[in-house]
Parts: C-alpha cells; sequence; structure tokens
C-alpha cells in the first residue's frame, strides 16, 4: 500500500465503494511535560502532534511503519480505521479520515460519483472536511495489485495499539491493545448509498 499526495491525480472511472478496515501508524511527538494521549482532542490538535502517518492493510504492516520509522524516545500508535475501498477497474485506492470517532458520518455522498473519475471523489471528500485540503486529516493509498482490505462488517469492535520500547523478539517494538471508540457506521452508510446505486443501475 503506498499513501499518495492529493496532488496525485486519477482519471480512472469510480466502479464501486465499499467499506472496509484499514490501520493507521503514527508518530506521536509528546508535550512539553512528557504527557501523550490517544484521544483525538481537535484536528488542530492532532495535527500539532503526528509527526509521521501512514496507512497499512495489515496490522503487521502498520507495525512495519513504526519500526522503520524508529527513533530514541519516540511513540507510536496503531489504530484501526473504518475507511472507504474505491474500486476503478485498473486502480484500486483506499481513503481514510483519521482525526474523528466516526469517519464520513456527516459526508453526503453523491451517488452521481459513480462512473465519473476517481480524482473528483477525492474533490468530495476534501469539501467534506471543512473546504480544508489537509493531508494531515484526509489520507488516501493505493492498493498492491494483489493487496485485498479487510470489509468492514457491522457491529465491529476496533482496536488501538500503543507501542513500548522493548517486544518479546530482540530489538523489535512491543505492542499493547484495548479497545477503542471508534464508530464505523458513518462508512457503512456510504457503502449503502452506493450499492444501492449501483443495483439501480443495474434494473
Amino acid at each position: 500500500m503506498k499513501t499518495l499526495s492529493y496532488h496525485d491525480d486519477h482519471d480512472e472511472p469510480l466502479t464501486a465503494l465499499r467499506a472496509c478496515v484499514i490501520y493507521h501508524t503514527w508518530r506521536w511527538r509528546n508535550s512539553w511535560h512528557g504527557a501523550e494521549s490517544l484521544n483525538f482532542r481537535s484536528s488542530d490538535h492532532f495535527a500539532a502532534k503526528a509527526t509521521e502517518q501512514a496507512l497499512a492493510s495489515t496490522l503487521r504492516g502498520a507495525k512495519r511503519h513504526a519500526e522503520a520509522w524508529r527513533a530514541p524516545g519516540s511513540v507510536f500508535h496503531i489504530r484501526e480505521l473504518p475507511s472507504l475501498f474505491a474500486d476503478a477497474g485498473s486502480i484500486q485506492m483506499v481513503f481514510a479520515q483519521v482525526d474523528v470517532v466516526n469517519p464520513f458520518a456527516d459526508w453526503e455522498p453523491s451517488v452521481a460519483l459513480l462512473g465519473r473519475p476517481l480524482r473528483l471523489l477525492g474533490l468530495s471528500l476534501w469539501q467534506h472536511t471543512d473546504g480544508e485540503l489537509d493531508e494531515a486529516h484526509l489520507l488516501r493509498a493505493t492498493l498492491d495489485p494483489d493487496e485485498v482490505p479487510e470489509p468492514l462488517i457491522a457491529g465491529r469492535v476496533f482496536r488501538d495499539w500503543s507501542s513500548s520500547p522493548a517486544g518479546a523478539k530482540r530489538n523489535q517494538l512491543g505492542w499493547s491493545g484495548r479497545p477503542a471508540q471508534t464508530d464505523g457506521r458513518g462508512v457503512l452508510s456510504v457503502q449503502e448509498a452506493f450499492a444501492h446505486a449501483g443495483s439501480q443501475e443495474l434494473e
């Protein structure tokens, strides 16, 4: 999976938009008094403290990002995220909103995006985030040819992980997990809207 800049345009037509689960890794910058938090108190707070971030389709891939960024004093977090999987035939892409509990819950998707260039979906999601083209909060990534993101199932309980300096294997980070407050209903509602639009086109 390759995290992209929003300056990269894709004109392939969007054929489907589905709900999936993606893993978001980020390095957290401690505050001046040494405390840090997993909670996103605000978008500005997250942007100010996250120094590197990337998406992965598996937990193992997310941990590899953290290992690659290791430096003295670094603290890493991984969050399971309900995300959007966009299928455009020759290219598959995921979109993730990383600064809210219920991603895309207040996005009013236009099903007219089906069949239109994939870049228009990205533009619509940009406008959803208060019109601010902020790559710190809205990430997108292309999938490798053999990469298939996990489908999101209703009722899923999401998890967060935090790093510790030493793991069971020598020279690797340790990780502790916990249930998260993340809510997938917003992403599932988008999937439902696009699935209904697709079925109508086939009638």
